[in-house]
């Protein structure tokens, strides 16, 4: 029974003055800036400071006249705001267009008891389950391991998260755990469970 339901979950994970922003799934002031994704910055009566930056992994950039400042994590509402301030700060007109343009693939390692291991590369984001799907599949039986995600955060630190595929109450997850860029995902023999966070 607990088998066959991962075995299901699987196979079927399946203008200045005004701002614009460039999302293949539409505009979304909500949607939160990836590392890799390119920001570009033009100001209407500054030229000289307009800038196109791609997000790096750290999730930091320097911006002209302003420093360094967090992008990855940050919806484009909350960038915005951040950035009308700072220039608010040090310009007499600040009028300026903010774009964000997702990156166009990504690329996540996974490895351990699947059949094909390795780098792959996706064009946009994806869940577990279809990373895992895509490296060839587990050896052998799905309930006897844990997926192990590992990825930095934002702000630098290393973060874990688990998938119990022997828990069908979090088994499910691996069809709603999205990737992000440079993650590592590790499909481990279930006995021990390393220090964490558990999904």
């Amino acid at each position: 029974m607990r088998k066959n339901l991962i075995c299901f979950l699987l196979l079927f994970s399946g203008c200045f003055g005004s701002e614009t922003v460039s999302r293949k799934i539409g505009i979304d002031d909500s949607m939160r800036v990836n590392p890799g994704d390119v920001v570009r910055i033009e100001l209407k009566f500054y030229p000289h400071l307009n800038q196109r930056i791609v997000v790096p992994i750290r999730g930091r950039a320097i911006i002209a006249g302003l420093g360094e400042i967090q992008f990855a994590g940050k919806t484009r509402f909350e960038l915005r705001k951040q950035l009308g301030k700072l220039y608010q700060e040090r310009l007499s007109s600040p009028i300026f267009q903010l774009k964000i343009e997702p990156r166009t693939s990504f690329t996540v390692y996974i490895g351990g008891k699947v059949k094909a291991p390795g780098n792959l590369s996706f064009e946009s984001r994806i869940s577990v389950a279809r990373g895992l799907l895509t490296a060839g599949g587990f050896i052998g039986s799905a309930h006897e391991y844990e997926v192990h995600i590992f990825r930095n955060g934002f702000d630098g630190s290393p973060q874990k998260y688990m998938i119990d595929l022997k828990n069908v109450k979090s088994s499910h997850l691996i069809t709603d755990f999205m990737l992000e860029p440079g993650d590592v995902v590790m499909v481990l023999q279930g006995k021990v469970t390393p220090k964490g966070v558990e999904i």
